[in-house]
């Protein structure tokens, strides 16, 4: 996504440094902050004096609405951008307690929200149920939108691992082109 020159511009590399004082999680952390769409940095040292610097691309993987923002992340959790609509083919994330800053890590203020989320998604992409949305802005209220289909209401998160694995035989008999909550 981005050209050479812009990332040695922004890594805080210059030459003549020692190569075995620059840090790839210092560099990793201001290449993010300022190109948002890098998701890993790997450094080889070619000695006496080269330093190979090699970036992966960031992959849009959900989406948090704030607001009237929405804000994409990767799957490592970092939010890379902010737009006035949601991103195509990611999922929602309808959270309270999340705090999003383009360049740097989805935080919560409420790490129980945070953990129910990650759980959530974790346990739907067991099952390889495909993801629509999914709402933890309520402790009492969980939910999900599955399949393109289907508003998955769980309650609260007791049991949230089997009741997953159960929507999952109950999406899987239910015919095509229904539709409705279970």
């Amino acid at each position: 996504i981005y050209s050479p020159q812009q990332i040695t511009g922004v890594s805080g590399i210059d030459l003549g440094d020692n190569l075995f004082t620059v840090s790839s999680k210092d560099t990793l952390n201001k290449l993010k902050a300022k190109l948002p769409f890098i998701e890993t940095v790997k450094f080889k040292r070619i000695l006496p004096d080269t330093l190979k610097v090699t970036v992966s691309d960031a992959e849009k993987y959900a989406c948090y609405k704030s607001g009237d923002k929405y804000y994409t992340v990767s799957s490592q959790g970092w939010v890379l951008e902010e737009t006035s609509e949601p991103s195509e083919n990611v999922f929602l994330i309808i959270s309270k307690s999340a705090e999003l800053t383009v360049g740097k890590a989805v935080r919560y203020k409420n790490e129980n929200e945070k953990q129910k989320t990650q759980e959530i998604i974790k346990y739907l992409n067991a099952q390889k149920i495909s993801i629509d949305y999914i709402d933890v802005s309520d402790d009492i209220d969980l939910k999900a939108g599955v399949e393109g289909r289907f508003i998955a209401e769980f309650g609260t998160d007791s049991y949230l691992e089997a009741k997953i694995k159960h929507l999952k035989s109950m999406t899987e008999t239910i015919e095509e082109g229904k539709s409705g909550q279970i």
